[in-house]
Formats: structure tokens, C-alpha cells, sequence
């Protein structure tokens, strides 16, 4: 957990209570977030939000179609990005090979070798930037998406569950972070990592039909 004002822990400071230890420890001059949290909760408000937004199974239906989009959607994006590099990487080397074809052959004006420079330090540039990147994961066929249903079902069965033990543990899972953000008197709550994209994926499809704004939070208390 994080404090959105000064990016700080949010550190235990009592047998029940979360607050900024940025704030604690070095005052109002470095943050003025003295707002607490109990954990229980703050981990009852993320639950309630997912039983909210997962229960209802147009609802499901929604997010599923709507991750399945998006994911393509990236992907396609780095694959696009990927194949234009490789294919400057190409124009480029026939670039220097005729300029080097020019030099051999003594027909080279003086600021080809200046051209030649600088095609090569571009080639080494394409040549690093394709070596470090990553390529990118397969796309979803909508099928596949059948992946994704398990794993929201899951979630949502143990959200129905009396015993809410096996819904903070799956939900621990999913977060990278949580940061809280004061506001009037009160933290909001944002999700980063998967849970966080669920969320705010599920939020989508519930406000699609009302043109509202999907948001970033799980919940405010």
C-alpha cells in the first residue's frame, strides 16, 4: 500500500490502523496525508466493489469481450510497431550498401560519407531496439477467452462464498499495488495490476449503456 500524495508505505501505526509513515515520521513538510485505514477494511471495500461489478453475468459477459478486445488490440499495436522496424532495418541497409557501392567505385560526393555515418549509428539504433524488444503474445481467439471467464468466475464464486478467506487470497494475487488517495476527508482506493484492469474493465461494461466515464478505483471510504 501507497500513498498517492507523496508515494510513501502506508505502514501499520496501530494494532487495527495503515497510515502514511511519510507523514508520521517527517511531518507535515513532506505529507499532509494523515488519513488511516483499517485493513480489514479497506480489503472488505475491494471485495465489495468486485462482487458489484462481477455478479451479474451480462456483466461477465461484457468484461470478457471487453479484455479480449483490448488485449488483441495491444498486441496488434506491438506487432505493428515490431514489423516497421524491421522493415527501416532493411531500406536501411540497402541505403548503406549503395552508398559503400558509391565510395568503392569513386563516384561518392563528400557528404555521402557523412550519410554513411549516419545510416550506421541508425542501423546499430533498429538493431538494438529489436534485440531488446519483446515479441508480442499471441492473440486471443475469442474461444480462448473461456481462459479469462474461469478466472472472473472463480473470483466470483469465492465472493458468493460465507468464507471470505479464499476471496482475499485470490485477490491478493492479482494486486501490485494499492494506493490510497486522499480526497475531502476521505482515501479512495486504486487498484494497479490485473485486479486493477478488472475492475476497471468490469466498470466499463456496466456504465457502457449510461455514457459514464469507467473509473480507476475500486472503491472510496
Amino acid at each position: 500500500m501507497r500513498c498517492a500524495e507523496c508515494g510513501g508505505g502506508f505502514s501499520k501505526i496501530s494494532a487495527t490502523h495503515f497510515g502514511c509513515s511519510t507523514a508520521r515520521n517527517k511531518g507535515p513538510t513532506a505529507c499532509t496525508n494523515r488519513l488511516t485505514v483499517r485493513r480489514d477494511s479497506l480489503e472488505d471495500a475491494v471485495l465489495s466493489a468486485l462482487r458489484e461489478r462481477l455478479m451479474d453475468p451480462e456483466v461477465l459477459k461484457e468484461f470478457v469481450a471487453g479484455f479480449t478486445e483490448a488485449w488483441n488490440r495491444l498486441q496488434a499495436n506491438a506487432s505493428t510497431g515490431l514489423t516497421s522496424k524491421r522493415q527501416e532495418l532493411v531500406r536501411v541497409e540497402q541505403q548503406i550498401g549503395r552508398a559503400v557501392d558509391a565510395i568503392l567505385e569513386g563516384m561518392a560526393p563528400a557528404t555521402l560519407r557523412e550519410r554513411l555515418a549516419s545510416l550506421e549509428v541508425r542501423k546499430a539504433a533498429l538493431e538494438g531496439e529489436l534485440a531488446s524488444a519483446d515479441e508480442p503474445a499471441p492473440r486471443l481467439h475469442p474461444n480462448l477467452a473461456e481462459v479469462c471467464r474461469h478466472r472472473v468466475a472463480e473470483l466470483s464464486d469465492a465472493l458468493s462464498s460465507d468464507d471470505g478467506a479464499e476471496a482475499r487470497e485470490l485477490v491478493r494475487g492479482l494486486v501490485e499495488e494499492i494506493r490510497l488517495v486522499p480526497e475531502e476527508g476521505r482515501l479512495r482506493i486504486e487498484v494497479r495490476g490485473e485486479l486493477g484492469t478488472i475492475l476497471r474493465l468490469a466498470e466499463g461494461a456496466q456504465d457502457a449503456g449510461n455514457g459514464k466515464r469507467p473509473s480507476e478505483v475500486a472503491e472510496a471510504f
